[in-house]
């Protein structure tokens, strides 16, 4: 099976793994997800789901995850906060080096 999108107006359709950046796949697989809602697993989780966007997209990426939370437990790593305060719950986590060694640390 193969996905095809059209990424700008007027453009054919494509396959999605010839055209689609890392950014442009989470946000597709996130759109599957809230057309799928209903019939997904009680936990989804999503990493770089912001990659690449910013301002009044990532609150719209920030609000769909926000509904997603109401029938499922979505766990989503992201580096904005347009999309972050849409959780109802946070937790930071720091990576840290001294360049000999390398932790992290996590507060909510």
């Amino acid at each position: 099976m193969e996905f095809r999108v059209s990424t700008n107006p007027g453009q054919a359709p494509r396959a999605v793994a010839k055209i689609a950046s890392g950014g442009e796949l989470a946000r597709l697989s996130l759109a599957v997800q809230v057309c799928c809602a209903a019939t997904t697993a009680p936990c989804m989780v999503f990493d770089e789901v912001d990659a690449g966007i910013g301002g009044a997209i990532a609150e719209i990426v920030g609000r769909e995850l926000r509904g997603l939370g109401t029938i499922s437990q979505v766990l989503c790593v992201t580096h904005l906060a347009q999309v972050a305060c849409q959780g109802h719950q946070q937790l930071r986590v720091t990576k840290l080096s001294d360049g000999a060694n390398t932790r992290i640390a996590s507060r909510p």
